[in-house]
Order: structure tokens, then C-alpha cells, then sequence
């Protein structure tokens, strides 16, 4: 099976995934950022407004070698034909970045004539 996604005007990859808290749902196209260890970072307005809870921090390393810590919260995705619990983090700017943490297992394919790009899993 394969999650089919689509490369922006900055060249980055962008994949469908659908977040749900605990009072809302939301399908966002997320960033694919090899760089990024964790599941999913997300910005505070969406934290908000789909009702998730603080469940405690972390720290990260930037990609600059700086260590910040980040707040984690609870949350699940629609992923690959299944709902999974995860910690998502709190961005430090708008964008949702989707981390290598969910994509374990998987094959991530970016075609950047046809600007397109697929998880297979």
C-alpha cells in the first residue's frame, strides 16, 4: 500500500496525514523531514484546536547543533491504514513536520519531475 503525496513550490516533500485529538480531527499535509526524529511537530494553534493535552518535554537537537526542549503532547494519527497513538512536539514555527519516527518501515519515494511523492509501506 502507499501514501501518495506531492512536492511543493520549495521542493519539499508533503504528505497527507489525519490528526486527531481529543476534541477535533484534521487532515494536514505534513513536511517530510528526514532530519527530524520524532513523529510529528506540530504549531500551537492546531495543538489548541484540536484539544490536545501536555504530556510532558523533551529535548531535541536543531539541526544548527543547538538543544531546545520541546513540549511533547498526546495525540494519534491515521497512519498507514491504522490509528496510532503518538507524542507530538510543539514547532517552533508554522509548518507540520512529519519525522523519521513514522516513517520506520517504510519506503519514501520523491519524484520530482512529476511533483509527486509516495510511502510505500
Amino acid at each position: 500500500m502507499q501514501i501518495d503525496g506531492t512536492i511543493n513550490s520549495n521542493d519539499e516533500l508533503l504528505a497527507p496525514i489525519r490528526v486527531i485529538g481529543s476534541r477535533k480531527r484534521a487532515l494536514v499535509w505534513a513536511i517530510v523531514d528526514t532530519g527530524f526524529s520524532g513523529s510529528l511537530s506540530l504549531p500551537l494553534d492546531l495543538i489548541a484546536n484540536l484539544g490536545m493535552e501536555l504530556d510532558g518535554s523533551a529535548n531535541y537537537q536543531l539541526a544548527d547543533g543547538t538543544v531546545k526542549p520541546l513540549l511533547l503532547f498526546k495525540a494519534m494519527v491515521r497512519w498507514r491504514g491504522k490509528t496510532k497513538r503518538i507524542k507530538a512536539n510543539l514547532t517552533f514555527s508554522d509548518e507540520i513536520l512529519l519525522g523519521t519516527e513514522l516513517l520506520k518501515n517504510s519506503k519514501l519515494i520523491g519524484d520530482y519531475k512529476i511533483g509527486k511523492c509516495q510511502i510505500e509501506y
